[in-house]
């Protein structure tokens, strides 16, 4: 091998530019594992948590206002919504709920601002594809484990604006 070339794995490298390579390789491999290393969150994510923006619907049926369409609405500057809709033309006794919130990758904190008296929530989540997957960890109304139970059972899924 008196040509300085090395055969089988990069035919016509040289030997220094091939340490070079390597070398290089190393180092963005390494730098790329660190502690600040992270997959880049999903299309219509909150950067820092990862979790979905946007609309997301549940269809109920509850005993006392029929089939309803619940929406929660999550903007990106932290404002949340809980729109009712009521799908069989009753009137609809549930209100507007609306508040703040924020999540990290594995909880949503809902804060609600209005009406006056509606409790604030945490909720574990996930992502099953476009879904929506929430079940609730703690609420300030012992009430709403019950509700969030019947809730939990199905996935929110995306709904447009």
């Amino acid at each position: 091998m008196g040509s300085g070339r090395r055969r089988g794995w990069r035919r016509g490298l040289r030997p220094p530019l091939a340490i070079g390579l390597a070398t290089a390789l190393v180092v963005i491999a390494v730098g790329s594992c660190g502690p600040t290393a992270r997959f880049p969150p999903p299309p219509g994510s909150d950067p820092a948590s990862g979790f979905p923006l946007g609309r997301f619907a549940k269809e109920i049926d509850d005993p006392v206002s029929g089939r309803v369409r619940l929406v929660w609405a999550f903007e990106p500057d932290g404002r949340y919504a809980e729109i009712p809709f009521a799908l069989d033309g009753q009137a609809m006794r549930f209100p507007t709920i609306r508040g703040t919130w924020a999540a990290d990758a594995a909880e949503l904190a809902i804060h609600v601002t209005d009406p006056p008296g509606i409790s604030s929530t945490r909720h574990g989540w996930r992502r099953d594809g476009d879904l929506l997957w929430t079940h609730l960890i703690s609420s300030d109304d012992p009430e709403d484990t019950d509700w969030f139970g019947a809730l939990d059972v199905q996935p929110w899924r995306p709904v447009e604006p």
